[in-house]
């Protein structure tokens, strides 16, 4: 099998082409056993606990998931991939694309969250709002 399986990273087989990266949001990397079950072979599949969540310890001072993604895809020795990404995990694969183009053959984002925007505002999740179009 390719990639990395719930102990923890594996050395890929030779039988692996395309490096694919599964990052989650909250939670933890078992939201991707389906896909995984889907393309094991097929891909290098890689999925790791994002800080805090899941099975991983929580953070013990300040850090960036992209810096976590980076050290990641380097100690794997992964060139460019393909990057999954729902919510936070996809706002940090986005963050890659911007930051290293390079390293991003595509992305499939489900919601992601991204850096820098500013939070959303919708006059009529406010219950005591005022919309004066009204």
């Amino acid at each position: 099998m390719c990639g990395t399986g719930p102990s923890g990273p594996k050395t890929p087989g030779a039988a692996c082409r395309r490096s694919c990266s599964c990052t989650q949001g909250e939670g933890d990397s078992r939201i991707w056993d389906p896909v995984w079950e889907r393309l094991a072979g097929q891909h290098r599949l890689i999925r790791y606990e994002v800080r805090g969540f899941g099975r991983s310890a929580p953070p013990s001072g300040p850090f960036s998931r992209l810096e976590d993604l980076r050290r990641v895809l380097d100690r794997l020795g992964v060139g460019p991939a393909l990057f999954v990404g729902c919510s936070m995990g996809g706002g940090t694969a986005l963050d890659l694309a911007l930051a290293e183009p390079d390293r991003v053959r595509g992305m499939v984002l489900a919601c992601p969250g991204i850096s820098g925007a500013p939070p959303a505002h919708d006059p009529d999740d406010e219950p005591d709002s005022v919309d004066p179009d009204r």
